[in-house]
């Protein structure tokens, strides 16, 4: 598996969240090759998309979310995923205290 060191790191890990287990994403690396980073970042990154109001959507309920993630297991590392579903009521909290504010 290709890790990057030093300041590309955070930059390979980002742009490879885009990847799917099978393969088919647009760098073409497969389940074995996508950095644990990625996959990570990959979950949240469409967990925040999908439960958070957009200009251009409404936010999903979090049932549908997690019926999204979990019907995807080509795309989410099922692992990942599950660590996910058992800390849902945390990060539902935290999203309630934390919706709209900035953070920086």
């Amino acid at each position: 598996m290709f890790e990057p060191a030093g300041s590309n790191a955070f930059l390979y890990f980002l742009e490879a969240r885009h990847e799917r287990l099978d393969g088919s994403g647009y760098m073409s690396l497969s389940n074995g090759n996508i950095s644990p980073y990625s996959r990570l970042i990959a979950v949240a990154d469409v967990f925040d998309a999908l439960i958070s109001k957009r200009v251009y959507k409404e936010s999903w309920n979090i049932n549908s979310v997690i019926q999204y993630l979990t019907a995807h297991d080509n795309h989410f590392d099922h692992i990942i995923v599950s660590c996910l579903v058992s800390v849902i009521n945390e990060l539902i909290s935290l999203y309630k205290t934390y919706s709209g504010k900035t953070l920086i």
